[in-house]
């Protein structure tokens, strides 16, 4: 089984290379968009979190669509996460994913629906705490 997955998927599939040629040949433009959505999300999770900075730490990241804030309570972070996603479908992922402990979560904002999830996230905090 292990031969015949490598075989089916070692290489890309024709539309795929297709597919990844036409962005390769608009990249200015797809970066351009990705980063519009990148910065107007950075910029609500400053609000978020100057708003909630009794729950939270902010540590603001320098490059990339991902941040690691930690929370200042005493509970478990994979008890918050795991509740969160039940209660609000808001998925953050715990740093015990990452051999970080328990008390900071892996925070994606590289997507157009930031604004719903912090809504979200916002109504959790104002229910459980």
């Amino acid at each position: 089984m292990a031969a015949f997955k490598d075989y089916t998927t070692i290489c890309n599939s024709a539309p795929a290379e297709f597919l990844a040629t036409v962005a390769l040949k608009h990249n200015n433009r797809l970066a351009e968009r990705n980063l519009g959505i990148i910065q107007y999300n950075l910029a609500l999770l400053d609000e978020f979190f100057a708003t909630y900075a009794e729950f939270f730490d902010w540590p603001r990241p320098k490059a990339g669509p991902i941040a690691f804030p930690g929370i200042k309570w005493s509970g478990d972070v994979e008890r918050f996460c795991t509740d969160l996603v039940q209660a609000k479908g808001v998925l953050l992922l715990p740093s015990g994913c990452y051999d970080f402990g328990n008390r900071h979560f892996r925070l994606g904002f590289g997507r157009r629906n930031m604004p719903q999830g912090l809504e979200k996230l916002a109504e959790y905090i104002k229910e459980k705490f």
